[in-house]
């Protein structure tokens, strides 16, 4: 009984706090769709995708792009990031079993802990990739010149669908491209 007053609660306050999110978007200037609603509604926005940006031309591979993705590997980015994987799928296993059994929860009750296990454990993950996100930046502008990356992060951030920081840390593994334009001008001083 109280498993599914919590678990029920914790719905609610996802969604309410989710809904919070996407209304302070909208008023920022973003646009209110389908996908808008569906994000609100736990379970159902770990299956919505984001939109997709708003120039539909392939991104132009520059300088600063090919420095970036070569600090990723420079730095083994993508090993962390595959570590943090699995140290987050151990945990909901974890989480997952303890609640199944310790618990006796049904099925939907298991699936609410799965979802929100997920979301939670996102959160760090996320953190761990922006700062390597905001890593490679800092590598690529010391390879090459702080106005060449800013040229580039200004491109990226025409493309991109403008979102705030929150929303970005909720639904992204990469900071918006304005966040990190404004990194890379702080660093060149």
């Amino acid at each position: 009984m109280w498993v599914s007053f919590v678990l029920g609660t914790a719905f609610g306050v996802e969604f309410l706090l989710r809904a919070t999110v996407e209304i302070r978007e909208v008023r920022m200037g973003a646009e209110f769709n389908f996908f808008s609603m569906l994000r609100c509604v736990p379970l159902v926005n770990d299956l919505v995708p984001l939109e997709v940006p708003r120039v539909e031309e392939p991104l132009v591979v520059d300088g600063f792009v090919k420095a970036h993705e070569k600090a990723h590997l420079v730095c083994h980015h993508r090993m962390k990031r595959n570590l943090a994987r699995m140290a987050i799928f151990l945990l909901v296993i974890f989480g997952l079993v303890v609640a199944l059994n310790d618990l006796r929860l049904n099925a939907w009750q298991a699936l609410l802990v799965l979802h929100f296990l997920f979301a939670i454990l996102r959160l760090p993950y996320h953190l761990i990739t922006w700062l390597q996100e905001y890593d490679a930046d800092a590598l690529a502008v010391k390879e090459l010149h702080s106005a060449i990356a800013q040229r580039s992060l200004e491109k990226l951030t025409i493309r991109e669908i403008p979102h705030s920081a929150l929303f970005a840390f909720l639904y992204q593994e990469h900071p918006t491209a304005k966040m990190r334009l404004r990194q890379v001008s702080t660093k060149k001083k």
